[in-house]
């Protein structure tokens, strides 16, 4: 996106998270924007990651801190003087991000870097680049592992190096999008649907084809997904309910994340509808 959007996006997104990620009960209300830890600065809100501009700029990640007013652009440029999300021609997008183990992992496609950042300072711990990749998402699965989502397929990653360690063989060598951890399964994107399999060896439990946006999770423990023009709800025994919608939910493909979001503790799945001239992704700390 264009840096003279970039206010535009700033105050949609916020106004976007607040209606479509959180609760009311997640978000501090009276008495100001809660205390900032100096030695924390970042753990206690939320990181909107923009894209940046194809060839022009690097993406970049914005915070909101609970109970604050506004949202602090271009953080990662403040905390890491000098270093860049992009690759040097700056024709990697960033499209993901996650935190997990209280770790933020940033993920860019068309030969981007995947980078670790501590997600409470934001200090740059690590990064990956392979000279051709096209990642989509990563994901933490177990201590120090995690998996790697890309144009050809899901592979198994060390989380203290980064470095993809085998490629999947339960799932296909296929155009591969988000990924959620959820429980006993992990939850996969793929050009030819959706695939779960075991959160314990990667084994491959069930599949469904006409699944094509996903995933969310509520706190009862269901999952929720989309064939577009329904929203499907997968329960711990992996079957599904659906309820057709009163508008599709859009899709940038699966090098963008799915517009598909859910509270964190109310039982409360949201679509994002507002957004669809830009690839964004709202990381989300529970509060």
């Amino acid at each position: 996106m264009y840096n003279k959007q970039l206010s535009k996006l700033i105050a949609i997104i916020t106004i976007a998270t607040f209606l479509l990620s959180c609760s009311k009960d997640d978000v501090t209300e009276i008495g100001g924007p809660d205390p900032v830890d100096p030695a924390a600065p970042y753990a206690n809100g939320f990181f909107i990651i923009t894209e940046g501009s194809y060839g022009q700029t690097s993406g970049t990640i914005q915070f909101y801190a609970y109970g604050a007013d506004t949202v602090v652009t271009k953080v990662y440029e403040k905390e890491n003087p000098e270093k860049t999300i992009a690759n040097a021609a700056k024709t990697s997008t960033l499209q993901f991000a996650s935190v997990y183990d209280n770790k933020l992992y940033l993920t860019s496609k068309l030969n981007g870097p995947v980078i670790k950042l501590d997600a409470e300072t934001l200090k740059e711990e690590g990064r990956y680049n392979q000279e051709t990749s096209n990642w989509r998402s990563l994901i933490g699965t177990k201590t120090n592992e995690g998996l790697l989502s890309a144009s050809d397929g899901v592979y198994a990653i060390n989380l203290g190096t980064l470095t993809p360690q085998y490629k999947l063989t339960s799932v296909s060598a296929v155009n591969t999008g988000d990924m959620l951890h959820a429980g006993d399964y992990i939850y996969i994107l793929q050009s030819n649907g959706a695939k779960i399999i075991s959160a314990n060896n990667y084994s491959f439990v069930k599949s469904f084809s006409n699944i094509n946006r996903g995933f969310a999770a509520t706190p009862n423990g269901k999952v929720w997904a989309s064939t577009g023009s329904r929203l499907i709800a997968i329960d711990k025994n992996l079957d599904t309910s659906g309820v057709a919608l009163p508008a599709s939910i859009g899709s940038f493909g699966l090098d963008a994340p799915t517009r598909l979001t859910a509270s964190k503790k109310r039982m409360l799945c949201f679509i994002i509808r507002a957004l669809t001239f830009i690839n964004m992704l709202m990381a989300i700390r529970s509060h």
